[in-house]
């Protein structure tokens, strides 16, 4: 920060080397510098900050498409299980019929 005796100084130097009419022209120019600057700074900081924003959605994006496809596949693995497990339960009601079917037709025969 400058102090108050350090712009006294500086201002006293303008004074001198360009008039006391040409002062307010130099404070409008340096005002619009310094606006400038901080105009180009948040701009900067703007895109910087987009840009920050842009990368984490992406990435956000690529963990949830992630993790989505292995839900679908632990899914399809969890399908597959039930189908092998219906088929054996008809296999094992087939095996239960027949073994009834034998049993009917071995105490026929006695």
């Amino acid at each position: 920060m400058i102090s108050v005796p350090e712009v006294t100084i500086v201002l006293v130097i303008v004074v001198m080397l360009f008039g006391a009419d040409k002062v307010p022209e130099i404070a409008h120019f340096f005002g619009k510098s310094v606006r400038s600057v901080r105009n180009a700074t948040d701009d900067i900081k703007t895109e910087l900050t987009r840009s920050y924003d842009d990368e984490q959605i992406r990435k956000a994006k690529e963990s949830f498409t992630e993790k989505t496809d292995d839900i679908k596949n632990e899914l399809a693995d969890l399908s597959d299980e039930v189908k092998k497990k219906e088929n054996f339960s008809d296999q094992a009601k087939e095996v239960k019929k027949g073994i009834n079917d034998l049993g009917k037709s071995i105490s026929r025969k006695k």
